[in-house]
């Protein structure tokens, strides 16, 4: 609580740029397949989990408030686009194919529900279901909801860190490489909630050292400037190179770099952060969750008409063009439903929580208040 606060930062525009980057490589796996280059790339949505958790983190001490408005917030965030990607699954299924909803373990109405309540991947049912990636936007709300809140809270840095480590540890003691556990059993809750779990809080300790190395410095000079260079090329050099890894040991290597990663990045000293912080590089990370939930739909679709082979067998060519169709078409989805209903859904829920607020304050003085009108 005593340590020295960094000059303010309004967004790390460069860890959005890294974040649209990592969504690539999860579209190129699920077209492609995970192998050579990509072989561990499953593990790229942990550096979501760690950036989540270290954002977050930022905004809350940036600008504190209570749980019931940080709730809206991130559900206004998530929970849009997820109902939206639904919905054009089930689209799909009824128009392409067979013209069937896949009959899930546990149906498929039931699976559907799962999904609609965000409850898909938290260990209910131990299978993907509809628009498979939404398994980590399922575990993140409520790790977010619950844990992190609580550690955010009080700035438990050091505590987060040590959870996070010894459920990472946890991990790969139960199941090995867990780059795709996702819906699988681990205990009483899914190995993807763990996952979860492990990440976000990686992200919280990563922010509190952040916040111990960024105190007080100043601008870098030249020489410095191209440590910091050096450093960040060798970081994201050795990222990639694990990218490919097939060894256990290697994957787990990747996933504990990642916060190491996130932190250089976010310091924003070398002049590869200092690119990736531009504003053509920055708007690509904020289409990167578009392009994490779109790209699995079209994907589907392509496969039930015949267009692709199914299972991650088109070439790498065909991939990257995937990357690209999918960013471009997440473009309109992001200024014509991301935006509008995230700016729409969380001046309601404020509105409704301060009138509740000012309601509680004014039953204690006896005077009664209406709800307001729309």
């Amino acid at each position: 609580m005593g340590m020295l606060a960094p000059k303010p930062v309004p967004r790390f525009e460069q860890l959005d740029a890294m974040r649209w980057g990592f969504a690539a490589i999860v579209v190129l796996g699920h077209s492609a397949g995970f192998y050579g280059p990509i072989a561990a790339g499953g593990h790229a949505v942990d550096f979501f989990f760690v950036l989540s958790g270290f954002v977050l983190q930022h905004s809350l001490e940036q600008r504190p408030t209570n749980w019931a408005r940080f709730a809206a917030a991130r559900a206004a965030r998530l929970a849009p686009l997820h109902f939206a990607t639904l919905f054009l699954m089930v689209g799909v299924f009824l128009t392409t194919g067979d013209g069937r909803i896949p009959d899930y373990d546990i149906g498929a109405t039931a699976s559907f529900l799962l999904n609609l309540m965000m409850l898909q991947a938290v260990g209910f049912k131990n299978e993907l279901s509809f628009n498979f990636p939404a398994w980590s936007i399922s575990t993140e709300i409520v790790i977010n909801l619950t844990a992190f809140y609580v550690v955010s809270k009080y700035r438990a840095y050091a505590a987060a860190g040590g959870l996070a480590l010894v459920t990472y540890l946890l991990l790969y003691r139960h199941f090995g490489a867990f780059g795709h556990v996702h819906t699988d059993d681990m205990l009483l809750f899914s190995g993807g909630l763990a996952r979860t779990f492990a990440g976000v809080l990686a992200g919280v300790s990563a922010y509190g050292v952040y916040r111990f190395l960024a105190a007080g410095l100043t601008a870098p000079g030249p020489r410095e400037r191209w440590i910091y260079t050096g450093l960040e090329a060798v970081m994201l050099a050795t990222v990639l190179f694990l990218m490919s890894a097939t060894a256990n040991g290697d994957k787990l290597v990747l996933v504990l770099l990642t916060p190491a990663t996130v932190i250089l990045f976010a310091m924003g000293r070398g002049w590869l952060s200092r690119a990736a912080a531009l504003q053509p590089f920055a708007y690509l990370g904020a289409l990167s969750y578009g392009v994490y939930l779109i790209h699995y739909p079209i994907i589907v679709a392509l496969e039930r008409s015949g267009a692709i082979p199914n299972d991650g067998g088109t070439t790498w060519v065909t991939a990257l063009l995937l990357v690209g169709v999918s960013t471009l078409l997440t473009v309109p989805v992001y200024h014509g439903l991301e935006i509008p209903a995230k700016r729409r859904l969380t001046a309601f829920a404020q509105q409704r929580i301060a009138w509740l607020e000012r309601d509680r304050s004014a039953s204690q003085t006896g005077v009664r208040r209406t709800m307001p009108a729309e």
